[in-house]
């Protein structure tokens, strides 16, 4: 068991999911049925459902529809109709909304979407889900200690090497150092470390998660890439089991 982080910055304090619009209160409800403690608020200029994961990790549920929805996990009770659809964005705390808005804008070509008192928000591309990024200036100087319940690292998509080796190019122009491309089996990466300090990752779209699976199956069994394979029991045997999953 990993021990218990302690928030602060640079952290992904916050992890933004989209569920349809008026289905707040049905979540609301069913974290009350859970025992699972949520507070509707207003916050950065829209309503959020805020709670956290058994491990303190931060979420919120706001209304807003998925252009690319399918159907959202109606798994264990959900109501199809309530179902979360799409992961949002992430919201970040730095210490400094200046440095690290310019460097969105700059480097990565994000615009503002919104701004407000030690905040800001910014979208890249259509500004659909997955494509905004919120900034929050904290306000003391406590530093991030990882563990359980923190997260230090947003992952981008690009469709392939080209757009992704644009993007490399575009921050190591800002000043700013990029890893070479990691081969991830399923996709490949870059890293580098925004002003604030928070790990951005760029990933191509492919080869794609269906390398080693057919789409049909995909997420039945337990896949590794090939490093890991000689650590599949020990990896299994850490894993928490989900509904209809098997290793």
């Amino acid at each position: 068991m990993s021990r218990p982080g302690v928030h602060g910055s640079p952290e992904i304090i916050e992890t933004v999911l989209s569920v349809p619009t008026g289905s707040l209160e049905e979540w609301r409800a069913r974290f009350k049925a859970h025992d699972v403690e949520a507070v509707t608020r207003e916050s950065e200029g829209e309503s959020r459902l805020e709670f956290e994961d058994p491990d303190g990790m931060r979420f919120a549920m706001i209304e807003a529809e998925c252009p690319e929805r399918g159907h959202g996990y109606a798994g264990n009770g959900v109501d199809p109709g309530h179902a979360i659809t799409c992961v949002e964005g992430v919201v970040v705390n730095v210490p400094d909304l200046a440095e690290t808005g310019a460097f969105l804008s700059d480097a990565l070509g994000f615009r503002i979407a919104g701004t407000g008192d030690g905040w800001s928000r910014y979208h890249v591309g259509g500004g659909d889900a997955g494509q905004r990024v919120e900034i929050r200036q904290v306000q003391d100087d406590r530093a991030t200690q990882m563990g359980a319940g923190t997260g230090h690292q947003v992952a981008g998509r690009v469709p392939d090497e080209d757009a992704q080796a644009e993007v490399a190019q575009r921050v190591r122009a800002s000043g700013v150092q990029v890893t070479p491309v990691m081969d991830r089996q399923y996709f490949r990466s870059i890293y580098f470390r925004i002003p604030g300090g928070v790990i951005f990752e760029v990933a191509t779209d492919g080869p794609g998660f269906d390398v080693d699976e057919p789409l049909e199956t995909l997420g039945e069994a337990l896949k590794l890439p090939q490093q890991y394979e000689a650590r599949r029991s020990e990896i299994a045997a850490h894993l928490v089991p989900l509904d209809g999953a098997h290793a």
